[in-house]
């Protein structure tokens, strides 16, 4: 009887992805996730060709990868990327750091906590993108404001993590 009951309330373990018995379905199965994909290729050339897309809004492909191929063989693409990573690695490990830190705090002192968490549930509740226009007036434009942004961005999720 026990046996039975622990075979009804516990089911067997099942496949994460099944796999179909046929042909057919396994090769729709397969083919299944790039249908989208491909479906808004197919729109984006047609839609860039017939003139239903503005090119000021969505470039054609053509173009696109023509760009893609000019930044490689010059080697700006390198340039532009190694400077975006180096605002990803600082922004978010100074994010990731403080958030930490500010968690592990919060979260090892009821009195940090009572004090300082009711004032940071309310800052948080105003998007990154919000606090553009003050970080603006504060620190102006440049490297700064976007390691600030990303920084930002990481920190709240850290930070109510850790706690």
């Amino acid at each position: 009887m026990a046996n039975v009951l622990y075979r009804v309330l516990l089911p067997a373990k099942r496949a994460a992805h099944p796999v179909p018995a046929d042909a057919a379905a396994a090769l729709a199965w397969i083919a299944l996730p790039w249908l989208l994909p491909i479906a808004l290729a197919v729109l984006w050339v047609l839609g860039s060709r017939h003139g239903w897309i503005s090119a000021q809004v969505l470039p054609p492909p053509a173009l696109v990868f023509d760009t893609l191929a000019q930044l490689v063989s010059s080697g700006d693409l390198w340039l532009h990327l190694s400077s975006s990573m180096t605002r990803v690695a600082v922004g978010f490990g100074g994010g990731v750091l403080l958030g930490v830190l500010l968690g592990g705090a919060l979260g090892l002192s009821r009195t940090l906590e009572a004090y300082v968490l009711p004032s940071f549930n309310a800052i948080v509740q105003v998007p990154v993108l919000g606090w553009l226009p003050f970080l603006m007036i504060v620190v102006g434009i440049g490297e700064p404001l976007k390691y600030l942004l990303i920084g930002h961005a990481a920190l709240v999720p850290v930070t109510l993590s850790t706690l």
